[in-house]
């Protein structure tokens, strides 16, 4: 399970879009140079939360 850089960056960039009074969308998630793509679930799930410590992350 691979949660592409580009991933999170599509994700921050969309939420502070939202946050700022923009509107809120949908963007597609998985790398593009694959057979598989990764749901949005598969994605999140990935992601360390934000009170994680170094070691968690690392």
């Amino acid at each position: 399970r691979t949660v592409s850089c580009s991933d999170l960056t599509a994700l921050a960039a969309r939420d502070a879009v939202f946050l700022s009074g923009g509107p809120n969308y949908s963007i597609p998630l998985g790398r593009r140079d694959g057979i598989t793509f990764a749901t949005r679930n598969v994605t999140l799930a990935n992601l360390p939360p934000p009170t994680a410590n170094t070691t968690t992350i690392l």
